[in-house]
């Protein structure tokens, strides 16, 4: 067994008793508590006379304790003041407890103190009952005056710690392993590749990360670290993504135009220039004798859907079935309803599966999928269940993969499906988008639809905003209320969904029909509910955001959001993509509190910019990519000291020198072959799972 893989128990002064606290931390092995980076650095590398203390400064003090007493604050409260001294002079540190009536809480410390060590103590000075007095935050106390101390004159580690783990023992535990450990003789990161990047041997690296003999080492130790995280990802996404490029279809694709050419006749506008170019990519990819994993980016209202329309129909034509999977009932729904629209009239037979169908409609689409007779079938994950057979599947179109499980795109992926489309209206910079993706490629629609006029977007008043959608109900147009909770929480003082129903039903808009939807009502409902809206039935729908992906009525003109500073920039973007979907003017009103800094930044930005790359940016910037990615979904391991957004240079070497020592000339080197075992034993299956999106 390696050193680094050894049960924390073994190690000096941990025990099992230690090592079962430890795991509360995600900390079982040698490996797991090396890679438990701190938090935060302090500097205490100065110690600063006695004589010279500032006031309420945190400074570092070392001198020796000449006598102490305990001392009872109030009837909670008990002090322990020690007189310090060193050559500059005399203060008295405090150390102040809740008292205990079962045991003495300062008996060990009296102990230590008794023998008037040297002690270094950390913390800064107040006025305590009003004599100058020294707050103790940190101690270390000396055996003898030859030893030196681990927490003084130094920069020191703060690590996350929990209850019976405190600092001093994670750092001297850390710096004990630290200090048994070998030179790593297997590491990828090769003595050239070093030099070339200017990043430090491993072990130094993580010496220095986390007892640095400087700031500048600490940022070179967190650079090295952060080069070999980025590192390690892409050699498994390159050797993904060369499996995946040796593989062969044992079938093949041919552009017969008896589907596609009808489809594009009836459709009431022209491709974009840029849905062409994608287009032609898919195409390509289809027609390559090699599996088809492509990304498909683009900002909501951009036409996603009929691009990965025009790749099922050419699966159509040659014979083969798809699938088109959405993450929200709903969703499914709409999808369903689009799908079947722009195919009316196109010999192409269309099928729904997703839970809350009735037994015979299942079994009806369960058969259809498994004889043949279904060329398509839109869904959730109802499609990955048990029973579910397909005929001949060759192609997944994958929307809204954020919502997706890892593991749900797998078993859709291991269902005999080779060729698969994978759609995002989430924006992410190409860099950030090669390494979540590095195995797939990577398409992008850049621009909407000609004729739509851009969204205006507004803060405002509940009073303005209902005097807008009342405009727009006279013009013949509809309006989405949004809410951020369905019922009203004692716990959350904002406004919710069923209450506001019923009484703007009976106010504002008590002229005209007001219908709402929520993720609670059954599926029946739910499709009634969607049902009437879409065909202007209903002239106001109050909603949660489970309208914030896929939903289309090109006549909702206008949105209000309530409480707006609750959502972050996506959502706000993603809801705001309901509408805009005509030819007529749109608004969308936020109304809020914007007392909050941040909620007022992600409130101005909606205004200024339709952009959803730019929005995109600015949301990546504000919430850091781990909360705005969702990394976890990816297959990708977490990220203990690289920056998806700040390291992206980094990353970008790491991709490079990752795809050097991998390549042909290079792959049969013995440090070529240490590096593969490395990754198949570290990542195991996790990363194969990159290969569904």
């Amino acid at each position: 067994m390696a050193q680094d893989s050894l049960p924390l128990q073994y190690i000096k002064g941990v025990g099992p008793v230690k090592a079962k606290r430890l795991s509360r931390l995600g900390i079982t092995s040698i490996a797991e508590l090396i890679d438990h980076y701190p938090r935060e650095w302090i500097d205490r590398r100065v110690i600063t006379p006695i004589a010279r203390l500032p006031i309420g400064k945190k400074s570092s003090i070392s001198g020796i304790v000449e006598s102490f007493t305990i001392q009872a604050l109030n009837q909670r409260l008990d002090a322990l003041c020690a007189r310090v001294r060193d050559f500059s002079g005399t203060i008295d540190v405090v150390w102040v407890r809740v008292r205990s009536y079962r045991y003495n809480v300062f008996a060990s410390l009296e102990k230590k103190l008794a023998r008037h060590p040297r002690i270094f103590v950390y913390g800064s000075v107040s006025f305590f009952y009003k004599k100058r007095r020294f707050s103790a935050e940190d101690y270390e106390i000396l055996i003898s005056e030859s030893d030196q101390p681990e927490s003084f004159g130094r920069i020191i580690p703060v690590y996350d710690c929990t209850a019976g783990i405190d600092q001093r023992f994670m750092r001297s535990t850390v710096a004990r392993v630290l200090d048994s450990m070998p030179p790593a003789h297997d590491d990828p990161i090769d003595s050239c590749m070093l030099t070339k990047r200017n990043l430090l041997p491993c072990a130094q690296a993580r010496k220095e990360i986390h007892f640095p003999a400087s700031y500048a080492a600490r940022d070179h130790a967190r650079r090295t670290l952060a080069y070999r995280e980025f590192f390690l990802i892409e050699l498994a996404l390159h050797m993904q993504r060369r499996r995946i490029r040796s593989s062969i279809k044992n079938y093949s694709y041919e552009i017969r135009r008896n589907l596609l050419t009808p489809f594009k006749e009836k459709l009431s506008f022209s491709f974009t220039a840029s849905q062409k170019k994608v287009i032609r990519e898919i195409f390509n990819d289809l027609c390559s004798p090699r599996p088809m994993h492509r990304l498909l980016q683009g900002d909501v209202g951009s036409g996603k859907t009929v691009v990965a329309l025009s790749a099922m129909l050419l699966a159509a034509e040659n014979g083969y079935q798809s699938v088109f999977m959405a993450p929200t009932e709903i969703l499914a729904d709409q999808h369903y309803m689009s799908l079947k629209n722009f195919c009316e009239g196109i010999p192409v037979t269309i099928g729904l599966l997703k839970n809350g169908m009735t037994a015979q409609s299942r079994r009806q689409t369960l058969k259809a999928l498994a004889d043949g007779s279904l060329s398509f079938c839109v869904g959730t994950h109802a499609m990955i269940g048990r029973g579910v057979r397909f005929h001949n599947l060759r192609l997944a179109v994958i929307d809204e993969q954020h919502r997706f499980g890892v593991m749900q795109r797998a078993m859709l992926s291991h269902n005999t499906i080779t060729d698969s489309l994978v759609m995002t209206a989430t924006p992410i910079p190409r860099t950030l988008a090669m390494t979540l993706y590095g195995d797939m490629n990577i398409s992008t629609i850049d621009e909407l639809p000609p004729g739509r006029k851009p969204v205006i977007t507004r803060i405002a008043s509940e009073s303005e905003a209902y005097t807008t959608i009342k405009q727009e109900i006279v013009r013949g147009h509809q309006a989405y209320i949004v809410y951020p909770l369905i019922e009203d929480s004692p716990n959350v003082p904002l406004k919710s969904i069923t209450s506001e129903w019923n009484q703007l039903k009976k106010s504002v808009f008590n002229k005209y029909r007001v219908g709402m939807l929520h993720g609670k009502m059954s599926a029946h409902d739910k499709e009634r509910v969607m049902h009437d809206f879409v065909n202007h039935a209903l002239d106001v729908l109050i909603s949660t955001t489970v309208i914030e992906v896929g939903i289309d009525v090109p006549n909702a003109t206008v949105m209000m959001i309530q409480h707006a500073e609750r959502y972050g920039l996506a959502t706000l973007h993603q809801l705001r993509g309901r509408i805009g979907r005509g030819r007529d003017q749109s608004w969308c009103i936020l109304v809020g509190d914007t007392s909050h800094e941040q909620a007022q930044k992600r409130m101005t930005i909606m205004v200024k910019t339709n952009d959803g790359f730019a929005v995109g940016k600015e949301d990546l910037a504000m919430r850091g990519p781990g909360e705005f990615l969702g990394t976890a979904q990816h297959g990708l391991p977490e990220l203990s000291l690289g920056n998806l957004m700040f390291d992206q240079e980094l990353i970008q070497q790491a991709r490079d020198d990752a795809s050097q020592l991998l390549s042909d000339t290079a792959q049969n080197t013995t440090h070529a072959r240490s590096a593969r075992e490395m990754i198949q034993q570290k990542f195991k299956e996790r990363l194969n799972l990159a290969r569904v999106g």
